[in-house]
């Protein structure tokens, strides 16, 4: 059917448009959509633009204006959708006949302006079929080049172009990455300072304060050190998303391979270590001042009375001479216990104390029993998600069956209708799958982060580095976060009665007074 019996003068159509990397590709769809307007004489109403959205990467579901436009259709709002080419909607095959098969039921037409075709047009479903697949297969061999030449790149230590990070000069001659060791001091203390919760901001100021040289640093400078893997020997691609230098996209996109040409700046177990940090940081998980607080046993001490955690609340007022009146204090106001900060950290003492007496392999050891409980929980969800799984993929098949079965039939109304909800069921359950499986990946990544981080000796090493000074010369935020990590409770009653457990089943020191451990 020519597109000249399709669309007319005077009629109403909408643009879809979506690129997944490249902005200046939407300018040239958009181009390609006003050109082919002009020469029917038809107006483009409304756009729908998925800027920056893989078709591979997210399901139709996901496509927030594809979602809109095919809601719209249901309005009346057009007489017609243009798209630059079909992969734009989709690349999918089920996908593409769920698209096909909506707009079919509404009497909308797609157009593709490419090649001033009807996307629409379902008198040969077979070849439809087949170049829905093609798209499908081309973008997956896409993706499976690009990862393969990086990965050949990184392993003869060939850099892709721009500036080697900083600490570093790339000489194309040899592949090397040169060192500047007077910059690499300050990168080895910038992981030094997030490794104790210092955040980018804090170190940035830190920095300017003390090795500013007249270029003053950013927090976003840090952070792109911090979330770089080559610091710990190893290349990465797709770190960043389109048109963003600064925001990380999601590590699973990333292309990254082992380079022997990189002198590494901190071991691969440190740098995940700190990615860890930022993951949690970022997700909320620990608070970026969750650290920094004058209140060392927040979030840790709980009224023996009714369970809850104690709150904290800074009474402190300062006269016009300066001097400070009224205290810090934990409270419970339900029980009506109070206690003034400076009294309840008294038990910092007796908690150091208490860690003393292991052994640093005494408390490796109960670290790994405690992670490997942990991770036996973990797998025990993953074996319920697989179950579901397997339940999803099996149901998500007999209506992939059922879909080409009526395929094969002549399409009436009544069969095009079913196909519409099936085509809609089984996206459902296709999400369903990947979003499962996203869940499975999930753990499973756990798993590794406790395999990797937690229960290495080397990221203990850092926790435990101050455990052994004196309390009033161990930094704040290192002291929290040593409490935080070897303190499993902290009790009180309203007798101002102290009880603490200490985690993975390290060792306390006897006391026949519980008094003793405040005084």
């Amino acid at each position: 059917m020519k597109l000249a019996e399709i669309i007319h003068p005077g009629m109403k159509g909408v643009f879809y448009g979506r690129h997944s990397t490249d902005k200046q590709e939407m300018v040239m769809q958009q181009h390609s959509v006003a050109n082919l307007m002009t020469k029917y004489g038809c107006d483009i109403v409304d756009e729908y633009l998925d800027a920056g959205v893989s078709a591979v990467k997210k399901n139709l579901d996901q496509r927030k204006q594809l979602q809109r436009l095919i809601n719209d259709a249901s309005s009346n709002k057009f007489d017609f959708v243009v798209v630059y080419k079909g992969d734009r909607l989709a690349r999918d095959p089920i996908e593409h006949h769920f698209i096909r098969t909506t707009m079919e039921l509404y009497d909308i037409p797609i157009i593709e302006s490419s090649t001033e075709t009807l996307y629409t047009h379902g008198e040969n479903i077979i070849v439809q079929l087949l170049q829905d697949g093609l798209s499908k297969f081309e973008a997956d061999n896409i993706r499976q080049r690009t990862r393969n030449g990086l990965e050949s790149r990184a392993q003869k230590g060939h850099w892709t172009g721009g500036n080697a990070p900083f600490g570093y000069l790339y000489d194309r001659k040899t592949h090397q990455f040169i060192p500047y060791p007077e910059e690499l001091v300050l990168v080895k203390q910038i992981f030094d300072l997030y490794k104790k919760a210092e955040g980018f901001d804090s170190i940035s100021k830190k920095l300017s304060q003390t090795h500013s040289n007249g270029k003053e640093w950013t927090k976003e400078k840090v952070k792109r050190i911090v979330t770089n893997p080559f610091y710990s020997g190893y290349l990465a691609w797709g770190k960043t998303k389109p048109d963003s230098k600064n925001s990380l996209s999601d590590r699973e996109t990333w292309i990254y391979a082992k380079c022997d040409f990189i002198d590494p700046v901190i071991s691969k177990e440190d740098w995940e270590f700190c990615w860890k940090l930022y993951q949690q940081k970022r997700q909320r998980k620990v608070s970026p001042k969750h650290y920094k607080t004058s209140f060392l046993l927040k979030d840790l001490v709980h009224c023996k009375n009714c369970n809850q955690l104690l709150d904290c609340k800074n009474q402190q007022t300062t006269g016009n001479n300066g001097k400070k009146y009224g205290d810090k204090i934990y409270f419970c106001s339900s029980c009506q216990i109070r206690i003034e900060a400076d009294t309840l950290h008294v038990i910092i003492d007796s908690l150091l104390n208490d860690i003393r007496t292991n052994q640093p392999e005494q408390i490796f050891l109960g670290v790994i029993e405690g992670i490997y409980k942990d991770i036996q929980k973990i797998e025990s969800e993953i074996i319920e998600l697989e179950s579901a799984l397997g339940t999803y993929s099996i149901q998500s098949n007999q209506v992939k069956n059922e879909i080409q079965s009526r395929l094969k039939q002549e399409l009436s109304d009544q069969n095009k209708k079913m196909l519409n909800i099936m085509t809609t069921y089984r996206l459902t359950l296709k999400n369903r799958v990947e979003q499962t499986k996203i869940l499975i990946n999930e753990k499973r990544k756990q798993i590794e982060q406790f395999k990797q981080v937690d229960a290495a000796k080397e990221s203990w090493n850092i926790i435990l580095q101050d455990a052994f000074n004196n309390r009033n010369d161990i930094n704040p935020s290192d002291l929290r976060r040593l409490l935080i990590y070897l303190v499993s409770t902290i009790t009180i009653d309203k007798e101002l009665r102290i009880e603490y457990q200490l985690r993975h089943n390290l060792i306390k020191q006897t006391s026949n007074n519980q008094m003793e451990l405040l005084f």
